[in-house]
């Protein structure tokens, strides 16, 4: 919703050949993505929420927490880091996603390796880990 550049990019969209949707103050994120055959994203917490989803990921860099998270996924075959967006160019988005959009084994491999990844019961196994774990006794003075 506070996206100064919202207006433009809907512009530019409405001229494209392809199925594109520009969302904004989005209240339904799990149905979007289910949708989605694609996804550009800042390379923050929703790329976890993409994974689960299986929706292969172009990604961009916005602050320096979300480097490793883009690293790791695109080096494990889950999403395409264009790094930094203060380095990107329009040339180099346009290429990733118009490839991505072209190869289907490579979006199908994506949506594989991200739902492998996040599967939705990382919890259970931590709650898991955790009843294994023998307990500490508790000092007191």
């Amino acid at each position: 919703g506070s996206n100064p550049h919202y207006e433009e990019l809907r512009s530019r969209i409405s001229h494209m050949k392809l199925s594109v949707r520009l969302e904004r103050d989005v209240t339904r994120m799990s149905e979007l993505m289910a949708w989605a055959d694609v996804a550009l994203s800042g390379a923050g917490s929703t790329c976890w929420e993409l994974a689960f989803m299986g929706v292969p990921m172009v990604l961009y860099i916005l602050a320096e927490d979300q480097r490793k998270i883009a690293e790791a996924l695109d080096g494990n075959g889950i999403a395409i880091n264009l790094g930094w967006y203060t380095d990107l160019s329009k040339e180099a988005l346009s290429k990733a996603l118009m490839g991505l959009v072209g190869n289907r084994k490579l979006r199908e491999s994506m949506s594989e390796k991200g739902r492998a990844l996040v599967d939705g019961f990382g919890s259970n196994r931590v709650l898991q880990t955790l009843e294994k774990t023998p307990t500490m006794p508790i000092r007191t003075k």
